[in-house]
């Protein structure tokens, strides 16, 4: 994991979900970039000469950024680049993943903000949308407790042609924290339970054979609660989801699940890149990039 990007608005959420970045990218030796994403403020009729300048808005933002570094690592322990870029948030995160190579974008959920970031046009629901790139979205309340147990909620097995650097992103945390690794399926149904038992997610299980993951699966009507009560039993640090990608009504129902298991989530969530349907957009692209360097 050489490059983490915070999306950072200056709130105690964001502020929060930096400093978890930075226990990570500490762990891993990493590249550290705050990020702002900053809009040209509309200018009142009443005032049509009070123009702001882009540069000495840009200038401001910097300044404000750099005075969160020095919150964040008062003594200069972690190298924290930052970045000031014009537009909406979820292009300039998207813009800086590409150009920068990235192999995790960090945000902070708002307590309060839990409900309106559900409504398709927020950051979070965004980047979620996007796929480009594994995203951990950090509760304001979560503290870094280390990474002891990861858990990943999975909808099905990978199939023979997805990308087998789909679960990357995890499989680097449970390598360097020497984390316990849970691969949980929801089974609403008796019929789901009796399948899921008898076929078990072979390729899943095989892509993380080094981690030895534990397989199990939950008979329970509502996805969401029956994951809350898996990570509270076991204690879980990160909760990892890999939705798959459907499209039509199907995508419309079943990615409820997604968003609703993180919005209200107690822990991080890590969103890894989709999978199913074709081969994962991130790490083909990502990939190729590499190649052409």
């Amino acid at each position: 994991m050489k490059t983490i990007i915070v999306a950072t608005d200056f709130s105690p959420a964001s502020r929060n979900a930096a400093a978890y970045a930075v226990h990570l990218a500490r762990a891993f030796h990493s590249k550290l970039i705050l990020l702002n994403a900053f809009v040209q403020p509309p200018v009142p009729v009443t005032k049509p000469f009070a123009i702001v300048d882009t540069h000495d808005l840009q200038e401001v933002v910097l300044q404000q950024l750099n005075n969160e570094t020095e919150m964040l690592d008062p003594q200069a322990e972690q190298v924290i680049r930052v970045e000031a870029r014009q537009g909406s948030a979820v292009h300039c995160v998207m813009e800086a993943v590409k150009e920068h190579h990235a192999d995790l974008v960090v945000l902070g959920l708002k307590d309060e903000n839990r409900i309106v970031k559900k409504l398709p046009g927020s950051t979070i629901s965004g980047l979620m949308h996007s796929g480009h790139c594994p995203l951990l979205v950090v509760p304001e309340d979560a503290r870094y407790n280390g990474v002891d147990t990861l858990t990943l909620a999975y909808e099905g097995d990978l199939y023979p042609d997805d990308d087998k650097h789909v679960a990357d992103a995890l499989l680097q945390l449970a390598h360097r924290f020497h984390s316990r690794l849970y691969l949980i399926h929801i089974a609403k149904t008796e019929l789901q339970e009796v399948y899921q038992v008898f076929n078990k997610p072979l390729r899943l299980t095989r892509l993380m054979h080094t981690v030895q993951p534990v397989v199990e699966t939950i008979r329970s009507a509502s996805v969401p609660e029956a994951i809350d009560r898996f990570v509270k039993e076991h204690r879980v640090n990160i909760l990892a989801m890999m939705p798959q990608k459907k499209t039509g009504l199907r995508r419309i129902f079943e990615s409820s699940n997604t968003r609703n298991v993180t919005f209200r989530s107690s822990i991080p969530v890590l969103m890894l890149p989709g999978y199913h349907e074709g081969r994962n957009l991130w790490w083909s692209k990502r990939l190729r990039s590499k190649s052409a360097l």
